[in-house]
């Protein structure tokens, strides 16, 4: 076995069990120092078993890059391909076709953008959007409209090489205390794909929180309500209460303007509430269902989202992403 897409494999698997990112990042690294090696280079570690020797592999990598340069599968990997369990979904799951809220290293995720799509195509979708964070948003590396319109080239060149998979241009564009957009209008216009949420000021009086959120979310641009109440209820970052809006009054903007209210897939966020989805649901409101995956394991929360969606009876025609890609993008 390919000691590099060992060690990515099991780097996949923790992330999607949700472990210690730091932990699973010096399996992606080990990947990455391998990946850097020539042949002859391989075969002389490989021969002497002096894998530990290279600068920044441990015991643990060490023996998973043994046991596959040897030929079998790592240990590691044939534990965690066992204990991997059903995420959840029912139909919902099966018939989401993509994601639209997901993060490569260009901002705060984890792992390139090849190959968070490289996932994504492995896990059966036919398109994921890349939404990366946008400027105003410094402590997750967020895009200045320069690194945008360098990613969207990067894009372009990755396009054709994994066709008939549909990468979609996009961003996480942050919602700022006005309700104005944190990117360049005639950027936002050329994405596929435009997911806005409030990271700032989380805690504002309900009315400012109210109508900074109806402003972004009646913006032409604007497709997709990013985890509306930017809650907490659980992981590494501790609790966090959700923020203060008039609802009713954001839903219904949101079904006027068409702009999905997104069912945010990770566990810890939980967003928004059962009560809250209930309500846009009976609203009227469209949805997305997404990952907001960091890492390429991340990218099979869906399930978490899927079941949320299926508890709650959400139609699928009414969730976007289980609309083709064509349909998807000429509705945005």
């Amino acid at each position: 076995m390919d000691p590099v897409a060992a060690l990515r494999e099991i780097a996949y698997y923790k992330d999607r069990a949700r472990e210690d990112a730091r932990r699973v990042m010096a399996y992606r690294k080990a990947a990455d120092i391998v990946a850097a090696l020539d042949e002859q280079a391989r075969d002389r570690h490989g021969r002497a078993d002096s894998w530990q020797s290279l600068p920044g592999i441990g015991p643990k990598t060490a023996k998973v890059i043994a046991q596959a340069w040897s030929g079998r599968e790592p240990d590691a990997l044939v534990e965690l391909r066992g204990a991997a369990e059903d995420l959840g979904g029912g139909h919902i799951r099966a018939a989401l076709r993509g994601d639209l809220h997901c993060h490569s290293e260009w901002s705060d995720g984890s792992a390139p953008i090849e190959e968070m799509m490289a996932t994504a195509v492995a896990l059966g979708h036919e398109y994921c959007a890349l939404t990366d964070h946008s400027p105003r948003l410094t402590i997750a590396n967020g895009l200045s409209s320069e690194r945008l319109r360098r990613q969207l080239d990067v894009i372009d060149e990755l396009r054709e090489t994994l066709a008939p998979f549909r990468i979609l241009t996009g961003i996480e564009v942050d919602i700022l205390e006005d309700g104005t957009l944190d990117q360049d209008p005639e950027l936002l216009e050329r994405l596929d794909i435009v997911v806005a949420s409030v990271h700032s000021k989380l805690s504002m009086d309900a009315p400012s929180m109210t109508r900074r959120m109806v402003r972004a979310v009646s913006d032409g641009c604007v497709d997709v309500l990013g985890h509306c109440t930017g809650r907490l209820v659980a992981g590494n970052r501790g609790i966090r209460p959700e923020s203060s809006f008039d609802a009713e009054e954001v839903f219904t903007a949101c079904r006027d303007a068409s702009t999905a209210v997104e069912i945010n897939s990770r566990p810890e966020r939980r967003d928004p509430p059962t009560r809250l989805l209930t309500l846009a649901l009976e609203i009227g409101c469209l949805f997305a269902i997404d990952t907001d995956a960091h890492a390429p394991g991340q990218l099979d929360f869906l399930g978490y989202g899927a079941q949320r969606a299926l508890d709650a009876v959400v139609p699928a025609d009414r969730i976007i992403n289980t609309w083709s890609a064509e349909e998807l993008v000429a509705w945005a």
